[in-house]
């Protein structure tokens, strides 16, 4: 079995409204992050891409309410895999056949 994982940009982009991130970035900004999740929403997405996604958003918002609060930014990336990600489950049998991996 296989699990493919990729990050969609409609759901970051409703993670980044629902918790007020990204309001320290401007428009070209926040389309060029925006577009990096539409590239990985077609690829499977590895930790270091997350970790990418993630650190955009954190340099881009004010995150000091978040940290007085006790949060770190192992909790925020949480936040991104529990909310940001798309998973895909792959049987064995279907490995290879119709989807290159």
């Amino acid at each position: 079995m296989l699990f493919i994982r990729t990050i969609n940009a409609e759901k970051v982009y409703k993670h980044c409204i629902e918790n007020n991130y990204y309001t320290c970035g401007n428009n070209k900004d926040y389309s060029a992050m925006l577009d990096k999740c539409d590239h990985y929403d077609n690829k499977e997405a590895t930790d270091a891409d997350i970790l990418e996604i993630g650190q955009d958003i954190w340099n881009h918002s004010d995150m000091d309410e978040f940290i007085q609060s006790g949060g770190t930014f192992e909790d925020f990336i949480w936040g991104i895999l529990n909310n940001c990600l798309r998973y895909e489950v792959i049987p064995d049998n279907m490995i290879n056949k119709n989807r290159e991996v």
